[in-house]
This record gives C-alpha cells, structure tokens and sequence, in this order.
C-alpha cells in the first residue's frame, strides 16, 4: 500500500512538472510574438498581421483583372489631371521591375458611370465627410460641400448659442490650427481632433457670435445693448400688460427704432 501511495505521488510530481513546464514554455512563446524586437515599429505578431493584410489585399486585387496571354488586363478610373502623373508612374515601373509589356489605354466606348471625385483639402474634407454620411453626389452633380460649409457650423452656433462656451470651443480650435504638427508628433489626446480643426474653428465662431446676440454667456444673461422697447405708457403705468388684461384704457405700448 505504502508503494502504491510512493508511485502515485511521483506520477503526480511528474504531471505536474509537465504540466508547469508545457505551461511555461507557451507563455515564452507567446511572449516572444508580442515582444517588440530592437528598433522595429511592432512586435512579430504585428509583422505577421501585416503581412496576411498584405497578401490578403494583393490577392482582393488580382481577383478584379482577368487573365488574358499571361498578362492581367483590368479597368480603373483616373481623373484627367492625374492622367500624366499614373502614366509616368508606371513607365517607371516598367524599368525598375523589367516588366516586358504594361501600359494603359483609355477606353472610350464603355457603358459604365463614372464615380464622383471631388478635390478635398484639410478644410473642406471634415464638411465633405459630413455630406457623404447623407449620400454621395452623382457624377458632375454640384458639390454641396460648398454651401454646408456656413449652414452647419452656422445652424450648429443657433442650436448651442452661448457666448462662454462658445469662446471656449472657439479658443480650443484656435490652439489646435496653431499646435497640429506639435500634437501629432507628440500623439497627444488632441491629435485626433486635428482633422476636424475648421470645422470646431467655424462651430466655435457661429456659437460665440449666437451667444452674443442672445445676450447669453454661460447660461448667464447679460445685456450689452439696452433694450428698445419702452416699458411704460403715457400714463406713467409700469406695467401695461397688466393694464391692458385688466380691462382698463391704455395707451399701446411705445416702441422706438435704436441703430
């Protein structure tokens, strides 16, 4: 019995020191796919990523052309001033991989619609992404981006027309147009709203100048300008709402025009 109990806690010692050992040698192992070597931008396991979506994008690319005498032939859009610049391109192709034949030709007598391309900069991309969320303008359509440049911000300052807050987004957007390199180099928690900087610039000027206008800084209401309308009558009553609901004769209430 007592040999039994003996060969029994061995086997059990020696499962358990596979098992440890199994255990610890996954762990370095996954260790080692995650550990970022030397000077690289990743770890293995990035690398490996990376290269799968490479491949898988090589692939999703290859599967839009159609084989014909060794060669893939496929059809792609250009917008005519790029034209210059993808021909040059591929020529230099040409020469630096020794490709024997690759060219393209534009073809005339298709049945196909052409995409919408419109030419964005940094100001007009935040107000271009807003109107493809409604829908995208067909070909040679007008761009409405031109016109929700002013309506959003502008219906935005009616909808929040404070003249504190306003002044706040207006100097937080103001700060993000000034440091933009400065908070992408350092990968600040501003960084991502650097994209999006005329459009907060735009949304905190409407808001300020609503705010103004409704006399409003920060839910306090201020009064810059006196107000043109007379509260009193000839009579000297302070009062003619209550006069007037009273019953009793009044004169109209007086208003003046103030510039």
């Amino acid at each position: 019995m007592v040999a039994k109990d003996e060969e029994l806690i061995a086997k059990e010692r020696e499962y358990r020191d596979l098992y440890t050992q199994t255990k610890n040698a996954i762990i370095g192992k996954l260790t080692g796919l995650t550990k970022q070597e030397g000077l690289s931008s990743g770890s293995l396991l990035v690398k490996y990523r990376w290269y799968f979506e490479r491949e898988k994008n090589i692939y999703n690319t290859l599967n839009m052309f159609k084989v014909d005498g060794g060669f893939f032939h496929g059809l792609f859009w250009c917008p005519l001033s790029k034209y210059e610049n993808v021909a040059q391109s591929i020529v230099r192709l040409k020469e630096q991989k020794k490709i024997e034949w690759v060219g393209i030709t534009q073809v005339t007598d298709h049945q196909l619609n052409p995409p919408t391309y419109f030419r964005c900069n940094d100001f007009l991309r935040p107000f271009q992404e807003i109107v493809f969320t409604y829908g995208i303008p067909s070909y040679k359509e007008a761009n409405p981006t031109l016109f929700t440049i002013i309506t959003f911000p502008f219906l935005f300052g009616i909808m929040f027309g404070d003249f504190g807050h306003g002044l706040v987004l207006l100097s937080l957007s103001i700060y993000i147009c000034y440091k933009k390199d400065e908070l992408i180099r350092t990968k600040s928690l501003l960084a991502d709203a650097v994209d999006f900087r005329y459009l907060l610039l735009l949304m905190g000027f409407f808001s300020s100048f609503c705010g103004f206008l409704y006399n409003d800084f920060a839910a306090v209401p201020l009064s810059f300008v006196p107000s043109c309308f007379d509260k009193t009558d000839n009579k000297g009553i302070s009062n003619p709402y209550n006069h007037y609901f009273s019953g009793q004769n009044s004169d109209p209430i007086r208003s003046r025009l103030c510039l």
